[in-house]
């Protein structure tokens, strides 16, 4: 290959970076038949490379037409003297795991660096790249290994042999063994779902009722006008996933369809019409609620009736919808919306009591 690729050049010493100019091998060597008149070749001779074979490496200026022409060559070099293919999907790391260049949570930790968006998860594909994982399962296996023997020696040698310790001491001495190792098993899955959020990012939702200010909180989040904002109740269909980098965590934040009632919610208001793409809206709203593993309520606070400067404008849905996500085990956040109805002594303070106290009487089921 790389004869017929560089004819006018030697053949690179192994690990040494040369450069030579790629030609056309199904013409005379000329400046007419030049592909690059500058790439990097590099030789890495097995075992001791990324797949464990030998390998071969052309570093090529950039240009899509030189990539394109210089594999165009490499498919009309002699056959007889060179088997060409394209790798298949994953090929060159199937072929580091059978030759044992890499290991499973090694791959695991190269396709994590491949998919890192994040700081965090950088960090994390950077930890799952050594080895440390594997020595870890290597010693846990050998542990069992250890405990599996100790219980066959028992069973085949009792009578035969003398042991030091009492059958009944020797089991509850395994027995002790296994049920350490079981904790440390499962502390490592514990820390294994919170790695789990850190690969697929975590799901938050916003929850609340018709123009509560979720799509406005999705924008300022994210930082630009992801979701249409309008008085106009009902804007929101869909949910509108968004992925977000917060502080090198990925999120991926939901803004979904308004919930809310033909009933109305009880604040002087009357029945309401709901149409039947509405209802599907609110019905995945729901949802995508309980798959999500942070739910954010956001409750408005309008203009007050009977004299009163403000109301707490709560949905009975949204209600029942964030006890149920409670129910789940969901974390929940409660934001309140539209406080600048507040009074001008509060608005950089804490909330007045009469506003957290209606949000606990509210949400019953939050602990």
């Amino acid at each position: 290959m790389c004869a017929a690729l560089c004819p006018k050049g030697s053949f690179p010493r192994p690990r040494v970076a040369a450069v030579r100019a790629l030609y056309d091998p199904t013409t005379p060597p000329s400046s007419n038949s030049v592909l690059d008149s500058g790439a990097l070749v590099l030789y890495f001779p097995g075992p001791k490379t990324v797949t464990g074979e030998d390998v071969l490496e052309f570093h090529l200026h950039g240009g899509p037409a030189i990539v394109k022409s210089v594999l165009t060559a490499i498919s009309r070099t002699n056959r007889d003297e060179c088997l060409v293919r394209y790798a298949e999907p994953g090929e060159f790391t199937r072929r580091a795991f059978l030759n044992n260049r890499l290991d499973l949570p090694q791959i695991e930790a190269l396709g994590d660096t491949l998919t890192a968006d994040t700081e965090q998860q950088r960090r994390l594909a950077v930890r799952g790249a050594s080895d440390a994982l594997s020595k870890r399962y290597e010693q846990w296996r050998q542990q069992l290994l250890y405990a599996r023997g100790e219980l066959e020696a028992l069973i085949d040698f009792a009578e035969d042999q003398h042991f030091d310790e009492s059958s009944d001491e020797l089991v509850h001495s395994v027995a002790s063994q296994v049920q350490a190792l079981r904790v440390q098993i499962e502390l490592h899955i514990q820390n294994a779902s919170k790695g789990e959020l850190l690969r697929h990012g975590i799901k938050v939702a916003l929850l609340g009722a018709p123009n509560a200010g979720k799509s406005s909180l999705l924008n300022r989040i994210v930082g630009k006008e992801a979701a249409i904002v309008s008085t106009e109740e009902g804007t929101t269909r869909d949910i509108v996933d968004v992925g977000v980098d917060l502080s090198g965590w990925y999120c991926k934040l939901g803004d979904m369809a308004g919930i809310r009632s033909e009933a109305g919610n009880g604040a002087g208001e009357g029945p309401v019409v709901i149409g039947a793409v509405e209802k599907e809206g609110i019905r995945r709203a729901k949802a995508r609620a309980l798959e999500s593993d942070v739910v954010i309520a956001v409750i408005s606070l309008e203009e007050g009736v009977g004299g009163e400067p403000y109301r707490l404008s709560v949905e009975p849905e949204v209600v029942d919808a964030v006890n149920d996500c409670v129910e789940a085990g969901k974390c929940i956040v409660i934001a309140i919306n539209k406080c600048d109805r507040l009074p001008a002594s509060t608005q950089d303070g804490l909330l007045p009591s009469d506003v957290t106290a209606a949000v606990g009487s509210l949400f019953l089921a939050m602990p």
